[in-house]
């Protein structure tokens, strides 16, 4: 997006695009929440307001929260909570480069991840694919067909075990 400045998206999904079920995560994989935080430890994230809830709203630990919702009440209301918060994207992503940062990570949701993309200012994706379908899921994600053009590697599997609910792959895929 801007010189060396990168906006990665990172998120989860079963074999049909369910990132989400009654605004929860609908599995448990703990070497993917480890990769998670690893990955976005130390780095801004940003996430729309069902996101920020999901955490029980309360901020990710070592990292700069960004909260992006055009309701005035929304904004304030998770800025008590110690959450930054804009209106919008472009914004949040001009002050966290304006600190000097590199990078910074879109976590979620749906509305955010595919605003990100329609704007075209996702650089990166990382995509954990698990294992399943999720009856009854009522959020989902695809990505835009411009994407397929991207590099990809695939950076980890992992299968089903007592701490994985799932077998999964996490894949990267980046602007050539």
């Amino acid at each position: 997006m801007y010189n060396d400045f990168k906006v990665i998206m990172i998120y989860a999904s079963d074999f049909n695009g369910c990132i989400g079920k009654n605004n929860t995560i609908p599995w448990k994989l703990r070497a993917d929440m480890k990769f998670f935080r690893e990955t976005t430890t130390g780095h801004p994230v940003i996430m729309g307001r069902k996101t920020a809830e999901s955490l029980g709203c309360k901020p990710l630990p070592n990292r700069q929260n960004w909260v992006l919702s055009r309701s005035e009440e929304t904004r304030r209301d998770m800025t008590q909570f110690g959450f930054l918060c804009e209106s919008e994207l472009e914004e949040i992503l001009g002050t966290i480069q304006a600190d000097q940062q590199k990078q910074a990570f879109i976590i979620g949701g749906a509305e955010i991840y595919r605003l990100a993309l329609g704007l075209n200012l996702v650089d990166e994706i990382y995509h954990t694919v698990v294992d399943t379908v999720v009856e009854g899921g009522d959020t989902f994600l695809s990505l835009p067909p411009h994407v397929a053009g991207w590099g990809y590697e695939l950076v980890m599997s992992c299968s089903a075990d007592d701490r994985n609910e799932h077998s999964f792959s996490i894949s990267r895929r980046f602007r050539k």
